[in-house]
C-alpha cells in the first residue's frame, strides 16, 4: 500500500457551528499550518491576536509533528465576514496568511494600508512564531470588494499574494504589468517585503479574470529570485497578450500565467479548457519550473493526452456534470500531460502538491461512486460526497487513488520525507484515521498526515 498509516495522525477542528478550511502548508520541522474560517464562537483557540467577534472569523492553526495544537488563533474584527484563503510559512516559522475582511477593526501592524477602503478588502497578515503577535498586517484593496485567494513565500521571507480585485481604485505600482483600472473584476498579484512594505502590485487586465491560487518557481525560491505562477478562471483572453494555440475559446477558461520575479513581464499564458466552463483551483511548481494544475471542467472537448474522454451528462443535482483535471506544463507553458479524474457524477480538484520525483498529489471532492480508486486504496468506502486523494506520476499516469471519508479535500502538502498532509471538511463519517474531535458542529475541519511509501 503506497499510503501508510504508521506514524500518522488524524484530528478534527471545530466548534458548535460550522467551519470551512481553505489551505494547508508544512514547515521544515514537520509542523502543519491550516487556515480557513469559522462560525463557531467556541472554536478551539487560545488567546492570540484577536478573539471571535464577528459573524464569521478567520482562523490559523499550527500543529506539531504529532498532530497536537501548538497554537490556534482567530483573525478578525466585528464585521460580518473575515476569512483566510491561503497560508505559507517562512524559514523562521512565521505564518503568512491572506483572505478577505469586512471588518474596519481588523488587526493591523506596520500596514501598507491601515484602513478598510471598501465593503470588503483583501488582507495580508504575518504572524510571529508563537502565533500570538503580528510581524505585519495590512488591508489591500480599493473602494469596492477585493479578496486574497492565495499566498506563497520565498526563502528570504517575501510574500506573494494573488486574488480578485473588483475595485477601480485597487492599488498598483508603476512599471508593472497593470493594464489600467479594474473594469469589473481582475486578478491581482502583489509582493510584500519581510517587513510589510509593498514591493509591487499588478493587475493582469482580464475582464472577470479571477486568480485563485499561486505558486513560486522552484528554480529561484530559496534565493528570493522566483518567478510567480498563478491559476484561476477567465471568460476571455487577457487584452494585449498573444493567445496561445490551440485556443478553444469557451465560456470560461482555466488559465495559468507565469510572471517574472519583479511582476513586470508575463513570461507565458496558457489556457486549459474547452468550449464550456473550466477553472484552475490549485497549482504547484517543481524545481524545474514545471507547473502542475488541478481544477474542474464542464467541457466535453477538454484536451487530454492520456486518451481519457469526458463523461458528459447531468449530475445527480440536475446540472451539467463537471470533472476534475490534472495538467502538467513545462517551464515554457507547453502541456506535458493532461488527464481527467472522473466518475459518472460531479468531481472537482481543489488543490495539488508535487514532490521531488515529480509525483503530483491531488485532493478534492466527488459525488461519483465509480470515481477511480486503485486496488491498494486506503479506503474504498464511498459516501454521497467523498474526499479523494489521488497520485499521478511524472508521465501522467494515475498510480494511486483512495477515498478519505465524507466531505471535501481542500488543501494538500508534501514534505521532503514523503509525508502527505491533507485538510478539508467532514462530518467524520468513515474517516480512515481517527483522532480527537472537538465541539463537533455540523461540519468540522479535518487535518491528517500519512506517509507515502
Amino acid at each position: 500500500m503506497p499510503l501508510s498509516t504508521l506514524d500518522s495522525y488524524g484530528t478534527f477542528l471545530g466548534g458548535g457551528r460550522s467551519e470551512e478550511v481553505s489551505d494547508i502548508t508544512v514547515d521544515h520541522a514537520g509542523n502543519t499550518y491550516v487556515v480557513g474560517w469559522t462560525w463557531s464562537s467556541d472554536f478551539p483557540s487560545v488567546p492570540g491576536v484577536t478573539s471571535f467577534r464577528g459573524s464569521s472569523d478567520a482562523f490559523v492553526v499550527k500543529l506539531d509533528p504529532s498532530g497536537t495544537i501548538v497554537y490556534a488563533t482567530i483573525l478578525g474584527g466585528s464585521g460580518d465576514h473575515d476569512s483566510a484563503s491561503g497560508v505559507a510559512v517562512t524559514a523562521r516559522g512565521f505564518a503568512c496568511v491572506t483572505g478577505e475582511t469586512s471588518s474596519r477593526d481588523f488587526p493591523v501592524r506596520r500596514a501598507f494600508q491601515p484602513t478598510l477602503m471598501g465593503s470588503m478588502n483583501a488582507f495580508v497578515t504575518v504572524l510571529t512564531e508563537s502565533g500570538t503577535g503580528l510581524v505585519y498586517s495590512t488591508y489591500l484593496g480599493g473602494q469596492g470588494e477585493d479578496a486574497g485567494t492565495g499566498i506563497a513565500v520565498d526563502g528570504l521571507g517575501y510574500a506573494y499574494v494573488t486574488g480578485i480585485a473588483k475595485s477601480t481604485s485597487f492599488p498598483t505600482t508603476a512599471g508593472v504589468l497593470s493594464r489600467g483600472p479594474v473594469s469589473f473584476m481582475d486578478t491581482f498579484v502583489a509582493k510584500f517585503t519581510p517587513e510589510g512594505s509593498l514591493k509591487f502590485s499588478t493587475l493582469l487586465g482580464g475582464v472577470n479574470c479571477e486568480g485563485l491560487a499561486i505558486a513560486l518557481g522552484g528554480a529561484g525560491i530559496a534565493g528570493g529570485l522566483a518567478d510567480v505562477f498563478v491559476t484561476g478562471r477567465s471568460p476571455r483572453t487577457i487584452p494585449g497578450v498573444p493567445v496561445p494555440s490551440p485556443y478553444v475559446g469557451g465560456i470560461q477558461e482555466a488559465f495559468v500565467v507565469r510572471l517574472n520575479r519583479s511582476g513586470s513581464a508575463l513570461l507565458y499564458l496558457a489556457y486549459l479548457g474547452g468550449s464550456s466552463l473550466d477553472q484552475g483551483s490549485g497549482i504547484a511548481v517543481d524545481r524545474g519550473d514545471n507547473a502542475y494544475v488541478t481544477g474542474h471542467t464542464e467541457s466535453a472537448d477538454f484536451f487530454t493526452t492520456d486518451g481519457s474522454i469526458f463523461r458528459a451528462g447531468a449530475s445527480s443535482a440536475g446540472w451539467p456534470v463537471h470533472h476534475a483535471f490534472v495538467v502538467k506544463l513545462d517551464a515554457g507553458g507547453t502541456v506535458r500531460y493532461s488527464m481527467l479524474l472522473q466518475g459518472v457524477d460531479d468531481d472537482w480538484g481543489r488543490d495539488i502538491a508535487v514532490n521531488n520525483a515529480g509525483l503530483a498529489y491531488i485532493t478534492g471532492g466527488t459525488y461519483s461512486s465509480d470515481f477511480p480508486i486503485t486496488p491498494d486504496a486506503l479506503s474504498s468506502r464511498f459516501f454521497y460526497e467523498s474526499v479523494f486523494l489521488s497520485v499521478v506520476d511524472d508521465a501522467g499516469r494515475l498510480i494511486y487513488s483512495t477515498f478519505f471519508g465524507d466531505g471535501q479535500g481542500d488543501g494538500i502538502a508534501v514534505d521532503e520525507t514523503a509525508n502527505v498532509y491533507l485538510a478539508g471538511i467532514t462530518s467524520a463519517l468513515g474517516f480512515p484515521i481517527g483522532g480527537p474531535r472537538f465541539a463537533g458542529g455540523p461540519v468540522d475541519v479535518f487535518v491528517t498526515r500519512v506517509r507515502w511509501v
